[in-house]
């Protein structure tokens, strides 16, 4: 995309409004532009100028002293007194109680699956920047006894590599990405003209393990018997990256010592 195409998605970009196709396309349209680059750094100036202006009226410093003055000063008259309840009201205020918990529930329900979408964009995201920048892998090697040891010291795990060369899937290579705090080593295997990118992190969310189309690429995902979690993105069809999901827990993928 030109910086004419790119500059009207640059507040779009900031505010984390765009899909992820888009957003990978203006962050590697940006790495390339210093033009765009430095109009990004305004409107990011931009905002910080306006979150420092006082636009709210501050609270009174002594709002929170004038309340427990309040308080303390409500007379204790019904100290000591039970008050019985209509049976009505104890219904009502089990009803309520029953709604928190639910509430409860589903708001940490709603958490892991904001989660799990987060990290779905952000997988899907890599696939395409990766591409789009053709920064495919920081160590290229079709053998897992090179892979693999490179991930030493750059992640605080060690992923499964399989060598599934003989099943169609080469090893290419791999490369380290970051989803907001976390560190994800990312394996890069071959099929035909397509690639597929394979993410392993430690800690959740795990991935679904039912396949996912996100914005024309399909997700896969597992839980190792490492205990890690892998989720593995291409533009192959479902069936076919779910052979490879087959194949690669299939494999014993461990090196000899």
């Amino acid at each position: 995309m030109t910086c004419e195409q790119i500059r009207p998605l640059l507040g779009s970009h900031l505010d984390e409004e765009l899909d992820v196709v888009h957003d990978a396309t203006v962050v590697a349209h940006l790495d390339t532009c210093p033009h765009c680059t430095r109009e990004l750094q305004a409107l990011t100036e931009l905002r910080r100028t306006l979150q420092r202006s006082p636009l709210r009226r501050a609270a009174p410093v002594d709002l929170a002293a004038q309340i427990r003055r309040q308080l303390a000063a409500e007379p204790a008259a019904h100290a000591g007194r039970v008050v019985r309840f209509p049976r009505r009201w104890s219904q009502a205020f089990a009803l309520a109680a029953s709604i928190a918990l639910a509430g409860a529930i589903g708001f940490q329900w709603g958490r892991m699956r904001s989660e799990r979408i987060g990290f779905t964009d952000d997988a899907t995201a890599s696939f395409v920047r990766a591409r789009a920048t053709g920064r495919l892998y920081e160590v290229a090697s079709s053998s897992q006894h090179t892979v693999k040891p490179w991930f030493a010291g750059r992640v605080d795990f060690s992923p499964a590599v399989p060598d599934l060369a003989a099943q169609g899937f080469p090893l290419l290579g791999g490369r380290v990405e970051r989803f907001g705090t976390r560190p994800a080593a990312a394996l890069v295997y071959g099929r035909r003209q397509h690639t597929i990118d394979v993410y392993v992190w430690r800690d959740g969310p795990a991935a679904s393990e039912a396949p996912v189309r996100e914005a024309g690429f399909t997700l896969l995902g597992w839980k190792g018997e490492d205990g890690l979690f892998y989720v593995a993105v291409s533009d192959l069809a479902a069936p076919e990256l779910m052979e490879f999901r087959r194949q690669f827990t299939g494999v014993d993928a461990s090196l000899p010592q």
